[in-house]
């Protein structure tokens, strides 16, 4: 199921069954379970110091479709990195994390990259957030996004040691849901 421009009625129009389930179920149901997604990590990840590190997500919260069908956002199986947006389209999109401590020195920052192909100097920089010796962070953005793009995380610390960024739901993620077309 997907959005379906509505239909102008004109005097006379019979609203049968399939009509009144294209037209009205099916849009009413699309409102109230819109396409989204939430990615996480079930383990930690290692960032060394001075490296640049691909945040991959092994597992989801959910990945829906219009209606609560299963969901294109996230493969658990290829390109765990990703998240694709299926449609053209305005989403929010929010990453969060958090790193396992502190540095004593130095900073932390998470960017998120568009259509990077895992490469941390590759795509565009959507959003770089600088994070300083803060442990927990959340970031969020409304934009439109083109059908079969994606967004990446990348992590990165100067600490002088390896900081592991944390696992487990609502702890190191995105959230991505489609607002409008």
């Amino acid at each position: 199921m997907t959005w379906t421009t509505p239909k102008t009625w004109a005097d006379g129009d019979y609203p049968g069954g399939t009509t009144l389930n294209t037209h009205l179920r099916d849009q009413l149901l699309a409102l109230y379970s819109p396409p989204m997604v939430e990615t996480f990590r079930t383990t930690t990840l290692a960032v060394g110091s001075g490296t640049t590190q691909l945040v991959t997500f092994d597992d989801e919260r959910f990945d829906t479709d219009w209606g609560g069908a299963a969901g294109t956002f996230h493969s658990l199986v290829s390109n765990t990195s990703r998240v694709v947006f299926p449609y053209d389209g305005l989403y929010e999109v929010v990453a969060f994390w958090q790193w396992a401590s502190a540095p004593g020195a130095g900073n932390m920052s998470i960017n998120l990259r568009l259509n990077a192909a895992g490469s941390s100097s590759g795509g565009t920089s959507a959003r770089l957030i600088l994070g300083g010796a803060d442990r927990t962070g959340c970031y969020s953005l409304r934009t439109a996004f083109t059908a079969g793009q994606y967004l990446e995380m990348f992590a990165s610390q100067t600490s002088g040691a390896s900081i592991n960024l944390s696992l487990g739901a609502s702890v190191t993620g995105m959230y991505v849901r489609f607002l409008a077309g």
